[in-house]
């Protein structure tokens, strides 16, 4: 008898797979955060339609290469939202405008959530090691 309620439970995980469930924001952040083994203080997720990610890439490349504390600061990942996987990261985060640029520490999270380019640089530039941190 346990055997069997052991097999419907496995069936009814593998069809929640299968089907693919929305992400919990929880989740979404956890795989948002700076990466352990690259020691960075931030990760800035920009969350973009595909279309503008080189564009973005490109400031963002050259907003990081300014000083050398920057570049130690942040990761950035663009994240098109073309994927559906990150369509529904984007739903469970509530961002409904792109491009959105979130900004996350080990510590906290999410620390800033905005649509303007240059919030998020002045987010990073003002934690930088140089900066307040």
């Amino acid at each position: 008898m346990l055997k069997k309620y052991f097999v419907i439970i496995i069936l009814f995980g593998t069809c929640l797979l299968l089907v693919g469930c929305n992400p919990s924001k929880d989740e979404v952040v956890q795989n948002l955060m700076p990466e352990k083994e690259l020691n960075y203080a931030y990760a800035l997720q920009v969350f973009c339609y595909q279309v503008d990610v080189r564009k973005i890439g490109d400031e963002l490349n050259r907003f990081q290469n300014s000083s050398p504390d920057l570049q130690k600061e942040f990761q950035v990942q663009l994240l098109a939202i073309d994927q559906e996987i990150i369509k529904k990261w984007a739903h469970a985060l509530g961002i409904k405008k792109f491009p959105t640029y979130l900004i996350l520490n080990k510590e906290d999270g999410i620390v800033l959530q905005t649509k303007d380019m240059e919030m998020a640089k002045k987010y990073l530039t003002e934690h930088s090691t140089n900066g307040e941190r």
